[in-house]
């Protein structure tokens, strides 16, 4: 009897759990297999968190260790986006990276505007007062940070030959840049001592003739030396003469020759091809205003078929003529 209680007792006793070991990797086991997974496998002193089902949210369920397909979805979401800016970025500093080589000047060159054969000379020196301008500002290093006004002065105070550069500057290949430089053209040589000035249309003074044009060569019968003469070397008189050359040029009558005559420092005599006598004009008065009435009058004389010795327009509004 007791025998059988006791057997009846040892039966209704839960069985024993089974020891805990850790779940070795299957290669037969599914994928979707979750009992087998690596990242679900029992680990000592480690809570599992998350949630497998999407209807079911816990806190954190983006770091938690069970993802729901709605969180695996979003976290691969999550990672594309971090990429595709990540390859944004590295395309952006690659087209920058690009954009610097290509604006970088390291070695100018120069094109001389309107010149047939530039002397090598001259672009030489060109090319190295630009290189001692661009040394000086290692900014304006990008074509498109260079300040062509400044680099225009800096051009002027050692080469007053140089009118202009042109705002375009060209790409001549990684690191050089083409600089296209316009230089006076003179209309009148003056020798003024031992030196040999030169005055473009617009009044400006220099000594060099790049383009080697053919200009108006000023007399001087004063008898006075230009170089003790503060009237003759002064810029407002070399400005004076080149204007009216220039004038003279824009109403279709080209300059033969200029003279200083003797007896005078202030006033000259200009003659025209064409024209058979001079026309005197004072540097007192507008070059304007002088070549203005002159020609007034030497179509008054050639309509009224008048052959003066001179035309005098040293007066304001009025020519005379004998």
């Amino acid at each position: 009897m007791l025998g059988k209680l006791g057997k009846a007792v040892l039966r209704r006793r839960p069985p024993q759990p089974v020891r805990r070991r850790a779940i070795d990797s299957d290669d037969s086991a599914q994928p979707g297999d979750l009992t087998t997974a690596s990242s679900y496998a029992f680990r000592r002193n480690r809570t599992l968190t998350g949630s497998l089902l999407s209807e079911i949210s816990s806190p954190s369920e983006h770091r938690a260790d069970l993802k729901s397909p709605r969180v695996q979805a979003h976290t691969l979401r999550y990672r594309r986006r971090k990429l595709v800016l990540r390859l944004f970025v590295l395309l952006a500093g690659i087209a920058g990276l690009a954009w610097i080589l290509y604006q970088s000047v390291v070695s100018p060159s120069v094109t001389l505007v309107g010149v047939d054969s530039p002397p090598t000379e001259a672009t030489r020196r060109y090319e190295k007062t630009i290189q001692d301008y661009l040394a000086a500002r290692p900014f304006e290093r990008l074509r498109a940070l260079i300040d062509v006004k400044s680099l225009v002065d800096y051009l002027q105070h050692d080469c007053p030959e140089v009118q202009s550069v042109e705002p375009t500057i060209a790409f001549a290949g990684f690191g050089r840049a083409k600089f296209s430089i316009v230089v006076r053209h003179p209309v009148v040589s003056w020798q003024a001592g031992a030196t040999l000035v030169f005055v473009d249309s617009s009044g400006a003074a220099f000594y060099r003739n790049v383009p080697e044009s053919p200009v108006v060569q000023v007399i001087d019968r004063t008898g006075v030396q230009a170089t003790t003469n503060k009237v003759l070397v002064s810029n407002r008189f070399l400005e004076f003469v080149g204007k009216v050359v220039g004038y003279f040029s824009a109403q279709k009558y080209t300059v033969s020759s200029v003279i200083l005559p003797e007896g005078t420092t202030r006033q000259i005599e200009v003659k025209l091809e064409g024209v058979g006598y001079p026309v005197r004009m004072s540097i007192d008065r507008a070059a304007a205003s002088q070549v203005e009435d002159a020609v007034r009058a030497i179509r008054y004389c050639a309509e009224h078929s008048v052959d003066p010795t001179y035309l005098d327009v040293r007066v304001s509004r009025r020519a005379f003529y004998k």
